[in-house]
């Protein structure tokens, strides 16, 4: 029973470590509301009242592998052909300060061109994507049915390529917004699924028919400790994945033997 008058109520929600970002999409979405309600004798005054708010999931550089926070090198050629007859490979490096990244930040990406074949390589490009995978499960049928969106967040003009040459395009920089969504993992450290994936990714390209991308983690902060910095000087090299190449990772401390990644 409470008096007439205005009251106070003071409450404390724990929201789970595992909880996924709040997120909008035409395909999902993942919402958080508080709702209240009082009830009285009379149905006139019994009232219910919503309030959303946003969650933002927390995660550090701490909760990366170390081997994405060291430069690298993402090396990929592609090979022109023609009819059967080939016209020369173009040979594609990107050097990246880390393949980590936190929400807000500046990414700086350094691209060269080494081009064996006469085409101009025109409107070269990089851009930062955000892709979205859902994941839903029928409800008749044993059958999960999955969707993929991409959104693009930031778009860089680096100029062309002369053709049998090399092109050092000037170091770009690339935005992460600031009210973005970490990466989501399409499973979670308890085991459970996340029906709604997020990913980030580098892309560069460029005309006619180039488009390669380099795979990026977002978090929400940086460091847990805001003295801890980068020191390491050890550079990896990334390439793209070949039906070809077995799948390798190998992780060295010591910086005159770097880290190599086959992905």
């Amino acid at each position: 029973m409470i008096r007439p008058g205005r009251h106070q109520f003071p409450f404390q929600v724990l929201i789970p470590e595992s909880a996924p970002s709040s997120y909008e999409s035409q395909f999902g979405t993942i919402r958080y509301a508080v709702k209240i309600s009082i009830i009285t004798n009379s149905d006139q005054s019994t009232t219910s009242e919503t309030f959303p708010f946003h969650v933002i999931a927390r995660s550090y550089f701490e909760d990366v592998p170390m081997a994405l926070m060291k430069q690298i090198e993402y090396k990929d050629e592609v090979d022109f052909t023609v009819c059967t007859f080939p016209f020369g490979t173009v040979y594609l490096r990107v050097t990246l300060p880390r393949t980590g990244f936190r929400l807000g930040e500046l990414i700086q990406v350094k691209v060269h061109v080494r081009s064996c074949t006469r085409k101009a390589l025109k409107d070269c490009r990089m851009q930062l994507i955000l892709k979205s995978q859902f994941e839903a499960m029928s409800r008749y049928e044993h059958v999960n049915e999955k969707k993929l969106l991409e959104q693009m967040l930031d778009n860089v003009l680096l100029g062309r390529a002369k053709g049998r040459s090399e092109t050092e395009f000037k170091t770009c920089d690339l935005k992460i917004p600031e009210n973005g969504v970490p990466s989501q993992q399409s499973t979670r450290g308890d085991g459970d699924v996340n029906i709604i994936a997020i990913s980030y990714v580098l892309r560069f390209v460029a005309k006619p028919g180039i488009e390669t991308e380099i795979p990026i983690i977002v978090t929400s902060k940086g460091y847990r400790e805001p003295t801890k910095s980068i020191t390491s000087s050890a550079v990896a090299e990334l390439r793209p994945a070949r039906s070809n190449r077995r799948a390798t990772i190998f992780e060295s401390n010591d910086p005159n033997n770097p880290a190599v990644f086959y992905c």
